[in-house]
């Protein structure tokens, strides 16, 4: 199998400079449903590192209720007006997966960082268009995945478990720029 190649995070995307001068990154988040309520913003909110500053959704009165519940500031009436906001840096992408590629591009055409949830897209090549427009502008791109009992979760955290005796509750796998035909598949048994 051939190695994963690994490259660095671009250096100038807008998270990436917040970071380095120790300011939080501003997050603007497309989607009020359960992943948005239950998973991202509850862990958003522990998290000093990031600030949600604006949230839009199809229906107004989620994300409404989204901001109120989780101190959101600004509710936005579409994805282009979140997406032109200067305070925002990084865009989390949490409707559904026919959707992300519309929210992914106009993120990525305002210079701002993207995290999708899984699936990135609905087609192979959107994705990789995709990928290309990120690399192109400067931009991280994230896709994430919430399993924690999938075969590549299981693969890359059971040494952990064995080794140290634990019982993961939790993990995460990070990947970006790398080409899916570089990547082994875990074998597990």
């Amino acid at each position: 199998m051939p190695p994963l190649t690994v490259t660095t995070l671009p250096p100038n995307s807008r998270s990436a400079l917040r970071r380095s001068a120790g300011l939080p990154i501003r997050v603007g988040l497309v989607g009020a449903g359960n992943w948005a309520n239950y998973g991202h913003l509850q862990a958003l909110s522990l998290l000093p590192a990031y600030e949600v500053v604006a949230i839009h959704a199809r229906r107004r009165d989620a994300a409404e209720a989204s901001a109120r519940e989780y101190g959101i500031a600004r509710v936005t009436d579409t994805v282009e007006e979140l997406v032109l906001l200067p305070e925002v840096d990084l865009v989390l992408v949490l409707n559904t997966a026919p959707q992300h590629a519309d929210v992914a591009r106009a993120a990525i055409a305002e210079g701002k960082d993207v995290f999708a949830e899984w699936p990135l897209t609905v087609s192979t090549d959107v994705a990789r268009a995709l990928a290309a427009s990120a690399a192109a502008a400067g931009v991280m791109h994230f896709v994430g995945l919430q399993r924690k009992r999938g075969a590549r979760q299981r693969w890359l955290s059971l040494p952990l478990a064995v080794a140290l005796h634990l019982v993961v509750l939790s993990s995460l796998v990070f990947a970006q720029y790398w080409n899916v035909e570089t990547v082994p598949e875990p074998q597990v048994n």
